[in-house]
């Protein structure tokens, strides 16, 4: 997924306008997941990264990488543009993610967060924040990436701006999709295309590289 951003603030109300482009391919091990997944029990997978036992996907390129540094999940992206994500190995159709998330380097105009259902094909839902507090809910399906329930990002004072941790929460559950973000609901929608899926961490950058964000803590919970 390829995106570009552009800011608004029309009659004072800050938006992120993105402009959505289909990526030609994919990195293998950001995008082809290969084996279905495992599944998740009723109750609570949580991974530190002190010692992963979780599956995720790891990769390295001269776009990005992502990778296990310093005890978190780290994705760095080194071209404008672009996104990588990295999938847990765990599957489910409802439930919630949570991870704790830090921009590590890199511009505050960036975007970060969870995915949720994410396919073989790399189809997933997803919510995402910026480092400038901006927040939005979409899908990456057939190659598309499309945002749900809003025109635009918009901005919320609720996200911790900078290098300051932010607490993602992202809700998947039958057609709802819900965000939040330090213990704040600010996004909420439905989409029902996508039912079951791996779930992971995604980052990108928009106009400028070098966008690096730590990922720890993170979980999924079931019903």
């Amino acid at each position: 997924m390829r995106l570009r951003s552009s800011k608004l603030k029309p009659a004072g109300v800050p938006v992120k306008n993105i402009l959505l482009i289909i990526l030609a391919g994919c990195w293998l091990a950001a995008c082809q997941l290969g084996a279905a997944g495992m599944p998740v029990e009723n109750g609570q997978v949580f991974e530190d990264f002190l010692n992963p036992v979780l599956k995720w996907r790891l990769m390295e390129s001269p776009n990005g990488s992502i990778a296990i540094t310093d005890q978190a999940l780290r994705i760095t992206i080194q071209v404008p543009g672009y996104d990588l994500w990295s999938s847990s190995g765990y599957r489910f159709s409802d439930g919630s993610l949570e991870v704790d998330a830090v921009r590590v380097a890199g511009p505050d105009n960036n975007h970060y967060g969870l995915a949720c259902r994410i396919q073989e094909t790399g189809d997933h839902y997803m919510f995402l924040i910026s480092s400038d507090g901006y927040y939005t809910l979409a899908k990456f399906v057939d190659g598309t990436a499309s945002l749900l329930g809003q025109e635009s990002m918009a901005y919320t004072t609720f996200i911790t701006q900078g290098s300051a941790a932010n607490h993602l929460r992202f809700d998947c559950q039958d057609a709802s999709l819900k965000g939040w973000v330090n213990g704040h609901l600010i996004a909420i929608t439905s989409d029902e295309d996508l039912r079951t899926g791996e779930a992971g961490v995604i980052a990108g950058a928009f106009d400028q590289a070098g966008v690096e964000i730590s990922f720890d803590n993170f979980s999924v919970t079931v019903p």
